[in-house]
């Protein structure tokens, strides 16, 4: 029994002694001056240069082997930039004692990654920075068939790795693509990663979040990853992402993504869900990318949009081309609209064609923000087939093409009679048109006394090609006249429109019956028809009468002299002048 003692105490004291040992070994080896030579490795692996400022070793029983490097930076390729490629400020490595000395096996508690920053840039030819990291890890003097994975040079010791918990703090990923116009640089912020049981072999579960346009988090991914070694790829599975759009900061928004700064965004309401079944990435390529994205019970409030737009509901399926926009549905002025789209060559391109088709927009409700002189109030309904090009408002509008039809029922004009307002624009009337108002039906004068009329149809059809819209069938029907537009419309310039307007045979009676001067007017139908031009721009309109063919006209009916007294602009004098030369040369 005595001897057990002796054992026991002298085991005990051999561990103690041996666990000592082991402190102030780990505490006083110098890990700096082996720096150099792994930073030599590591350049050559990765073909960048690396540096790192300082590194130590540390051990405890509660913890086992501590190993901390700080100021590490890895180089970018000098073809892009001279500043780093990756930079971290901090690594924490823990390692189980125990499994190395009595398993041989390299098991690591933990990970901590503090404040890592990484710089991804495309340039205006499409080459990425990051292609060219570790190519030298392939062994390059052996050809593989398609599928025949090509040898690594990749220590036996690192396929066995097993990290039970890894850390990622405070992280950011720029991103800076400069094939953009203007160019887009990228930021995601504040990003924190979650990994236990990682190894290289078996697959193991991440969890991100991440800020994205944003000063808190607000992004959160949660997936399964594997490593392919051979193939220096990485497989993703199962990837479930969740971004809230409410955080997003506009003004952050369009300092990022400019080419959105002219939709001028100040609110934006819903969650946005990214699915992806599988993904592989790896240095080179980025294959098999199909995604699934949904938002739901969206909302963005914008000054180019008129109205709040809600309940917005988008499904789209994204492949590493395209996406294909299955359904776009939300509410805007208590009407609804419905869209599906394909979007080509996002990243590049970027060439939509969509099917749109909206009804029971409250058309006062739609344009109050425009502050428009004309208030206009009525059900629209309207359907598009639309093709566009370009990341740009103006690229946009100079590529913008296709065919839209729109209506509008139950609709009035609230404070412009078009009656009064047309006949207004003949000067011969100018002396008359109040007489010539007091004799027609009760309702037209009361319609033009309150300064409204009822729109019975409201109708238009165009096709648009280079952002000009050209106007095969327009047409417009009040209790007292039917107007029929064509012409063009540039989205960007002038307008080029002619209108023919016809006041219905009763009104015309009435008319002739208080002013003559309008006989001559009357075509076989016995109404009055007012030819007129609408020029201008969209903001600033100009509607005139075609005074040529009223001169001609009136001189048939009331003679020259007369028309030459009561007409006292220079259109008009012009016109007469024109349509007299006109008579002498017959």
């Amino acid at each position: 029994m005595k001897i057990l003692k002796i054992v026991l105490i002298s085991l005990f004291a051999f561990l103690f002694l041996l666990m000592a040992g082991l402190v102030i070994f780990f505490k006083t080896i110098d890990l700096n001056k082996h720096i150099p030579q792994v930073t030599r490795q590591l350049a050559t692996m990765l073909g960048r240069d690396v540096k790192v400022g300082q590194a130590s070793m540390g051990f405890s029983l509660s913890q086992g082997i501590g190993i901390q490097i700080s100021a590490i930076a890895l180089a970018d390729d000098p073809k892009f930039s001279a500043a780093p490629f990756l930079t971290v400020d901090r690594i924490e490595v823990g390692l189980n004692l125990n499994a190395l000395v009595f398993q041989h096996s390299l098991q690591v508690t933990h990970v901590l990654v503090v404040a890592p920053k990484i710089v991804i840039v495309r340039s205006a030819d499409g080459q990425i920075n990051a292609a060219g990291i570790g190519k030298r890890l392939v062994a390059t003097d052996i050809k593989a068939s398609a599928t025949e994975a090509p040898p690594v040079i990749m220590p036996a010791v690192m396929l066995a790795l097993l990290v039970k918990d890894i850390k990622v703090s405070g992280a950011e990923i720029i991103f800076s693509d400069k094939m953009m116009t203007p160019e887009l640089s990228l930021r995601l912020e504040h990003i924190d990663l979650q990994v236990n049981d990682l190894n290289f072999t078996q697959p193991f579960h991440g969890l991100i979040r991440a800020a994205v346009f944003a000063k808190e988090q607000n992004l959160t991914i949660d997936a399964d990853f594997s490593f392919d070694m051979a193939r220096q790829q990485v497989r993703i599975s199962g990837l479930k992402g969740l971004v809230d759009l409410a955080s997003i900061d506009p003004a952050r928004l369009k300092q990022e993504l400019p080419m959105i700064g002219p939709a001028g965004l100040k609110k934006l309401q819903g969650i946005v869900t990214v699915a992806i079944g599988e993904l592989t990435a790896g240095a080179s390529v980025l294959s098999d990318l199909k995604a699934q994205v949904l938002l739901d019970n969206g909302e963005v409030v914008s000054t180019l949009a008129p109205d709040t737009l809600r309940n917005i509901a988008i499904q789209a399926d994204v492949n590493a081309q395209n996406v294909d926009v299955k359904n776009i549905s939300l509410v805007v002025a208590g009407g609804s609209v419905k869209a599906t789209a394909l979007v080509s060559d996002y990243l590049t391109d970027f060439a939509v064609s969509t099917l749109v088709n909206g009804e029971g927009i409250d058309i006062k409700e739609l344009l109050e923000s425009y502050k428009l002189p004309v208030k206009v109030s009525g059900a629209l309904a309207f359907t598009g087939d639309l093709k566009f090009r370009g990341k740009t408002p103006e690229a946009v509008m100079a590529s913008l093409k296709g065919d839209v039809k729109g209506a509008i029922s139950n609709g009035q004009i609230d404070n412009v009679n078009l009656l009064a307002f047309g006949l207004g624009k003949i000067p011969l009337l100018s002396g008359v048109l109040e007489s010539a108002m007091s004799g027609l039906p009760a309702e037209t004068q009361k319609a033009s006394s309150q300064g409204i009329t009822r729109l019975n149809t409201c109708l238009a059809q165009a096709n648009i090609a280079d952002g000009i819209v050209h106007i095969s069938t327009a047409d417009v029907a009040t209790p007292d006249l039917q107007a029929q537009v064509q012409g063009t419309i540039n989205l960007a310039g002038p307008l080029d429109l002619k209108a023919d307007i016809r006041i219905v045979k009763e009104v015309s009676d009435r008319l002739t019956e208080r002013s003559g001067e309008l006989a001559g007017l009357k075509d076989e139908q016995g109404r009055i028809y007012l030819p007129v031009k609408v020029s201008g721009t969209l903001l600033k309109v100009k509607i005139m009468p075609d005074m040529q063919y009223l001169a001609q006209k009136m001189i048939a009916g009331q003679g020259s002299e007369k028309l030459q007294e009561v007409l006292g602009t220079p259109e008009a004098a012009q016109a007469v002048n024109a349509v007299f030369d006109l008579f002498k040369s017959k």
